[in-house]
């Protein structure tokens, strides 16, 4: 990243924001573990220039209120948009988006599977119950047909035993008449 205007050391902003240096690195790593990304020398020291001054100064100024400094670092990151968009926080954020464009892409193709294999089971579904009505009906009509033939099969029967139990009636009367009558 490049800056441009006046570089300050951890001593510099210390003298300016009338801090010890021990605080101003302090502030760094809480505004690092936020996300705010500072510039680094070759060696890996803190390089810092305007923003990074007026960051700081915000720090140490709400410090006085009485937030709590991880609070203060999150708001300074938040409010200034400071953050570097190619620090690793943002890179696995990215990894995360890809990961989570992924999965949403595959549960998109796995909700139209399963719409697809819900259609088709509502077919089947309505086919199963048009051939229940059919097996329905078919009973319906047997179990008719069955009991029309039990009905005349019992009218049948009974009017047998009437003809026969008349026969016998008769055969009774005709062979006491023919005895008596004689």
């Amino acid at each position: 990243m490049s800056e441009t205007g006046r570089e300050y050391s951890t001593k510099d902003i210390g003298n300016i924001l009338d801090i010890a240096d021990s605080t101003v690195r302090k502030y760094c790593q809480l505004l690092e573990k936020s996300g705010y990304q500072f510039t680094r020398s070759e060696n890996g020291y803190r390089l810092f220039f305007e923003r990074d001054l007026r960051a700081l100064s915000e720090f140490k100024n709400l410090s006085k209120d009485g937030i709590q400094v991880d609070e203060i670092a999150k708001k300074i990151v938040s409010a200034s948009g400071t953050g570097d968009p190619q620090s690793p926080k943002t890179k696995v954020s990215d990894d995360m988006l890809l990961n989570l464009m992924e999965t949403v892409q595959t549960l998109q193709k796995q909700n139209e599977t399963l719409l697809e294999h819900s259609e088709i089971q509502a077919r089947f579904n309505e086919e199963l119950v048009k051939r229940l009505d059919q097996q329905q009906k078919y009973i319906d009509n047997k179990l008719s047909e069955r009991d029309k033939l039990l009905t005349d099969s019992l009218k049948e029967s009974m009017e047998t035993r009437k003809l026969i139990a008349a026969a016998k009636e008769e055969k009774k009367s005709g062979f006491f008449a023919r005895l008596f009558n004689k």
